[in-house]
């Protein structure tokens, strides 16, 4: 959820910034796994092998 502080800050940034920034801030309104999945990028390295089974209660503990 957006606070009136988001979007003030939104309707700040140029036209051509917006959705991304959108992208990431909601993104941070998701479970900590499901953000670490979405921010993680595409190699291992970056958390694309982040499993639901094996990781998702750790990240719910975590969170």
């Amino acid at each position: 959820m957006l606070s009136p502080l988001d979007i003030e800050f939104y309707h700040s940034l140029a036209i051509g910034d917006r959705d991304e920034w959108l992208f990431h801030r909601t993104a941070c309104d998701s479970s900590l796994f499901y953000f670490i999945k979405q921010m993680g990028g595409f190699t291992k390295a970056a958390g694309a092998d982040i499993s639901e089974i094996i990781h998702k209660p750790v990240c719910d503990m975590w969170q």
